[in-house]
């Protein structure tokens, strides 16, 4: 064993001494390779709705304001399944993976409403509150004002928590007009968040009117954006985005 390492064979280690090799190549060599293993600690799906006074309209058959209730309610008690499952699955804190949400909405240019707080719960009174916020409907286009929000937020957990694992976190965005006169901003927000929290921004357009949406952020992996072909996909497109 002076030469390190086990010998795989024997008879050609045994030539090799022969011929005057000080180390024949008929020993195991070991190599160790280090990998560094990215593990997350949960999971955070913010969504922004869209209250604007073009809410109230109808599309595809459907009350806009009705359907992006109807649709972010089915989709919440769908992740609030899951993080009730993944407590119940026992996991080891390493593999442990919670899911948190978080429902804010623009009804004015600037005004934002936190409809449910970020948080792993789903109760009644989240449920109540959040039915009852998406029914009013304001004025004006907020999308910039809302993905700035939500900028600080993150920014200001990440900082408060800084010896924590990393979280995944996605914002899914709904328009029904697009981003107009405010493409530019929409972009440079979903790139800031990107690039700067790790943060994945999800723009959806809910009618033909949004076609700038997918323009604007579909700019894989950064961002994504895309316009649902039927209202009644929507939930498909969003659970799409989340799994992704």
């Amino acid at each position: 064993m002076e030469g390190g390492g086990r010998i795989i064979d024997i008879v050609r280690h045994y030539i090799g001494i022969r011929s005057g090799e000080s180390d024949p190549m008929s020993r195991e060599k070991i190599k160790t390779e280090e990998k560094e293993e990215k593990l997350f600690g949960g999971f955070d799906v913010y969504f922004v709705c869209d209250r604007s006074g073009s809410m109230a309209g109808m599309y595809d058959g459907q009350v806009l304001w009705e359907f992006q209730r109807k649709v972010l309610y089915l989709i919440l008690s769908s992740l609030y399944r899951l993080a009730d499952k993944l407590k119940d699955a026992h996991l080891s804190p390493k593999n442990n993976l919670d899911v948190r949400t978080q429902v804010i909405s623009f009804i004015d240019d600037d005004k934002i409403v936190e409809d449910k707080p970020l948080s792993s719960e789903f109760s009644g009174k989240d449920i109540v509150r959040m039915w009852k916020s998406l029914s009013e409907i304001g004025m004006g286009n907020g999308d910039v004002a809302a993905i700035q929000y939500l900028y600080g937020k993150i920014k200001e957990e990440i900082e408060a928590n800084p010896g924590k694992r990393n979280r995944l976190r996605i914002i899914i965005a709904f328009s029904d007009g697009g981003y107009v006169g405010q493409e530019t901003e929409m972009k440079a927000w979903a790139e800031k968040l990107s690039e700067e929290l790790g943060v994945i921004v999800v723009g959806i357009g809910l009618t033909e009117v949004a076609q700038t949406v997918p323009v604007v952020l579909n700019h894989p992996p950064k961002s994504f954006g895309e316009i649902v072909d039927k209202l009644e996909n929507l939930p498909y497109v969003v659970a799409k985005h989340i799994v992704l």
